[in-house]
Order: structure tokens, then sequence, then C-alpha cells
């Protein structure tokens, strides 16, 4: 059993030819030939099995999925961690970058890559990226293998000037972040929306939505195959998690900027006075709130 080279951008277009694990592998569906595979916190541990009838990998930090046997069409969902809140009046921090090659990412939507992931024995490696920390810090990236699938860091907002670039743009008080291009060779390369520009404090962007007018974060992005109905009980996760992600699948909302309405927020904070852990969420503003971590989710029959 030897590692993976998922770092050749060739294979991950489908290169016929070569044997890297990411080949096409024929009509889709997430099909698989009695796959065997550890890594990450796994949905039939426990005993417990999704309803729509796939295994589920969970990675909540750094590590391996470790196929010992079989092959088969794999989904992915990989965020990375989001971007910082401003200090003050300050701006909210863009959401990580989101990538997902799921059929059911919601369509027409610009968010879902064209990649055929296809497991067979092999170490493939998996990077979960921290959310940056307060006052003007980055997301960090997440992803799978070394260039394969890679999403970028959200960026930070500003605190009386513009935010960052990243996967979505930070809010800023003099001028708008965007998002950044791809660093993967996947299509499409746009893995979140703008951040907000308010002298008060913009929103930073979501992976569903630029930031709004008044200080809002940018939308979620639900994606229904990874929500807890899917996930819990199989996988504990933390309640604040729970109810981030819901039972519609939302990751990547933008922090909140100091304009925004506090009854509306798409990433409220933690109890740890940080975003909230494992949904690539942008940081809130004022006090400047970290960003929340990133997660990676992979999925197959």
């Amino acid at each position: 059993m030897g590692v993976r080279s998922l770092g050749n951008s060739i294979a991950s277009f489908g290169y016929k030819f070569g044997t890297t694990g990411t080949e096409a592998s024929g009509a889709p569906g997430g099909g698989g030939s009695n796959i065997s595979a550890t890594g990450g916190n796994q949905t039939s541990s426990s005993g417990f099995t999704a309803p729509n009838g796939f295994k589920y990998h969970v990675f909540t930090s750094s590590g391996s999925l470790v196929v010992a046997s079989g092959s088969g069409e794999a989904y992915y969902l990989v965020v990375a961690g989001g971007g910082s809140g401003g200090y003050g009046n300050g701006a909210g921090g863009g959401a990580g970058g989101l990538r997902s090659n799921d059929p059911t990412v919601p369509g027409p939507s610009s968010m879902k890559v064209t990649h055929t992931f296809t497991l067979s024995p092999g170490t493939y490696p998996v990077t979960v990226g921290d959310g940056g920390t307060s006052p003007t810090d980055n997301g960090s990236e997440s992803k799978i293998g070394t260039s394969t699938v890679v999403a970028s860091g959200g960026g930070w907002g500003g605190d009386n000037k513009a935010g960052n670039p990243g996967g979505s743009g930070g809010g800023g008080t003099s001028g708008d972040a965007s998002s950044v291009n791809s660093p993967d060779p996947l299509s499409p390369d746009k893995q979140g929306h703008a951040g907000g520009n308010d002298g008060n404090g913009g929103g930073g962007g979501g992976a569903g939505g630029a930031a709004g007018p008044n200080g809002e974060g940018g939308a979620k992005l639900n994606i229904s195959a990874y929500n807890t109905t899917q996930i819990n009980p199989g996988i504990s996760m933390p309640t604040e998690w729970k109810a981030y992600v819901g039972t519609n699948g939302g990751y990547a909302g933008g922090g909140y900027g100091h304009d925004d309405n506090p009854n509306s927020h798409n990433q409220a904070a933690g109890s740890t006075d940080q975003g909230i852990v494992n949904t690539g969420g942008g940081g809130d503003e004022g006090p400047g709130i970290d960003g929340g971590k990133g997660i990676v989710i992979i999925r197959y029959q």
C-alpha cells in the first residue's frame, strides 16, 4: 500500500493513461466496489448507517484516508478556515473557500467543480485548515493531496481599512475584497464571494453569496448530503456545529460587520469567542473574532 500521488494536475483532469486515484471512472453515482477504508471520524464506526446509504469520513483535523481494498467513485466537501473579523467598528471575515464535486450542490451553482474522484488502495493525505486569528489573519487552506483539491483560506476583515482577499473576501471599511482564483486546476475556479464595503464595517463574503449592503455576511452554501441528518448521531459533533450546519447542510458563511442586524448573523461566535469550528465561517467583527476552522468530508457508497 503506497501513498497516492495526488499532486499530478494532469491526472486531476481525468488523464486516462495515468493511475493516481483521481482518474475518471465512468458513470457518476458514487458507486463503490467493496471499499474498505479508514481515516477521520467514520459514520460506520458506531454502527450508524446514513439515511442515504453512504459511508462518511469526516476530518475535523488533518490526517489521511487510507483505502485498504476496493475501488470506486467518491464525493467530497473541502472547506478552508475562515478569515478573522476586524476590531472595534470593524468588518467581518470572509468564509473559507469551498470545493465540492457532489451532485447535491444546489444548481445552478458556480461552486460545483467538475471532477471525478476515484478511490483505490493507497493513502490520501488530508489537510484541514485553521481559522484566521484576530485581528488580521486569513484562514488556512484545506486540501486533499498536495494540489488536487485545494480550498483557499478566507480573507480577514478590515479594521478602518479594506479587507483582504481569500477563498471568500473579507469585509472592509474603505473597500471590499474579492475571492481569489483557486490554487488547484479544477473548473470552475470560484471558491467564494466578495466581502462588503461599508464605512462602518462591511460583512465578509460567503460560499453561498456576497456580503450584504449593511454589514451582513455572505450566505452559507447549503449542500444537503453533508447535513446533520446524514452525519449525526454516527459522529459526535459539537452542539454549535450542529446548529450552524443544520438539516440544510450549510457551510462557510461570511462574518458580520459592525452595521449588521445582530439577529441575522451568518456566523455567530462560538462559546469560546471564536468562529464555530469546522464550519469555515468568517469571524465576526469587534472585538475581533477568529475565523472558524475548516473541514474535509469524503463519502462513498
